[in-house]
């Protein structure tokens, strides 16, 4: 585990024994040794709680201008209300799984401060592109493809992947809980691709070929683009495995895909 990860592990540790309702105190923590240890002390400046969030497909946290707002609301939501799992969970796994849901917003948020870290160095790597081609675009088409959106992607998928590495280092009785938090990563994981015609989309693809011609010329000169899906999809396999596909929202064959989803 990484130090982020083992820091993470202590604190939702210390929470889980006794159940704590998770307050300022727990958000205080979390950014005390998140922030140094991403190098993130120009990037995050301030957290703050607000009784609503503007962007509407935030949750419970959403960063803008080096400022982390955390919604009174969301948090509400996440923590109090009653949710399509408690059934199948024991009274720990009801505490854990809302503990690790607000926590993963907040690394989600981190992920984003990070990117923002990223688009100001600037240093023309892959990555680094995909990011910048997500910028300055429109309000309604960033709503209309937030599901296809990579800088939203990659902080997803990020922080679900740090979220299953805590868990799976925390002692007791949580197989439910591994179980769907295993289903919502393999959700997250095929979001935003499309079958269509015997073609499969992938999410990064969709996005950058529909928000501006700027964003398509970016598309069109990756390296591996082809005209010929097959000779596409061969090309970002020579240098890409599947789960690094995937959590870029990359191209992936049609028997990738169908493997991928009738698991779920």
């Amino acid at each position: 585990m990484e130090k982020i990860e083992l820091e993470l592990l202590q604190l939702i540790t210390d929470y889980s024994k006794e159940k704590k309702q998770i307050d300022q105190h727990y958000v205080d923590r979390f950014f005390e040794f998140v922030i140094p240890n991403k190098s993130l002390q120009d990037y995050i400046k301030e957290v703050s709680w607000v009784p609503y969030l503007k962007e509407k497909n935030a949750i419970a946290a959403y960063t803008l201008h080096n400022k982390i707002e955390i919604s009174e609301s969301g948090f509400n939501n996440l923590i109090k209300e009653k949710n399509q799992y408690d059934s199948y969970f024991n009274q720990t796994e009801k505490y854990l799984y809302r503990l690790l849901r607000f926590t993963s917003s907040l690394l989600h948020e981190t992920e984003h401060a990070m990117q923002d870290q990223m688009d100001q160095q600037n240093t023309g790597d892959f990555e680094t592109n995909l990011i910048r081609a997500c910028l300055e675009i429109p309000q309604d088409l960033l709503l209309q493809y937030y599901n296809q959106n990579p800088r939203e992607r990659l902080a997803k998928m990020r922080a679900l992947k740090t979220i299953n590495t805590i868990l799976k280092n925390i002692k007791g009785n949580l197989l439910s809980l591994c179980l769907i938090q295993k289903d919502r990563m393999q959700k997250e994981t095929i979001k935003g691709y499309i079958l269509e015609n015997d073609l499969v989309y992938c999410p990064t693809e969709i996005f950058l070929t529909n928000t501006g011609i700027q964003n398509k010329l970016t598309w069109f000169q990756f390296d591996f683009f082809d005209m010929d899906r097959d000779k596409m999809v061969e090309n970002v396999s020579a240098t890409n495995d599947l789960q690094k596909r995937l959590t870029y929202g990359l191209p992936i064959s049609q028997s990738e895909y169908k493997n991928i989803t009738k698991h779920q």
